[in-house]
């Protein structure tokens, strides 16, 4: 190649040396904690669901023993207690901040706004797939598939929706013109 280079190697002492910011600027970079903190803090506050507020949940959690419990198994590190066997499997991944329980960047819903939680998320009724895609978007619970499977089994819209529903509960659509209402005084029917 044509070019022709020296490498001069400049200690960390040279303010001069821009290439050189991060040694000469350690106390800038915050630790592994601080950051652990923000993350936190922030799927803390952008989980809540919009029918929820930050407050319901904190005391919801507050009032929810099993949720009290994990919150001390993850503070001592000890899973002994057997109520506390849904969330064993995922206690690597629980947290705690501000009194609410995070599971990765899930908030965990109090048992007390579970049902009401998936309610919401199936409100527009959509199928199962997106109604448990919509809910895992921002909250986690043992227990979330069955209980939107539960949900949407019982749901009569969508039951009255699904074609596989169609032929054995409901009647067979009429094969000729029926009136509905009438006769009007114009003498029509509907």
């Amino acid at each position: 190649m044509p070019y022709q280079y020296n490498l001069v190697y400049r200690s960390r002492k040279d303010d001069q040396n821009p290439a050189d910011y991060v040694r000469r600027h350690l106390q800038h970079i915050p630790s592994k904690e601080i950051v652990a903190e923000a993350y936190k803090r922030y799927v803390a506050q952008n989980t809540i669901p919009k029918s929820l507020t930050l407050v319901e949940v904190k005391q919801a959690t507050e009032q929810d023993l099993q949720l009290q419990k994990v919150t001390v198994a993850v503070k001592d590190g000890r899973w002994n207690d057997t109520q506390l066997s849904s969330f064993s499997p995922f206690k690597d991944k629980l947290s705690i901040h501000n009194d609410l329980v995070l599971q990765g960047h899930w908030l965990v819903i109090p048992s007390k706004l579970r049902k009401g939680s998936v309610d919401i998320a199936h409100q527009s009724h959509q199928c199962m797939v997106k109604t448990k895609h919509l809910i895992r978007e921002k909250v986690w619970f043992p227990g979330i598939d069955r209980l939107v499977e539960e949900g949407i089994h019982g749901c009569i819209p969508c039951q009255a929706a699904d074609p596989r529903h169609m032929s054995r509960d409901f009647l067979p659509l009429p094969v000729a013109p029926v009136d509905f209402a009438g006769p009007f005084p114009s003498g029509d029917y509907v």
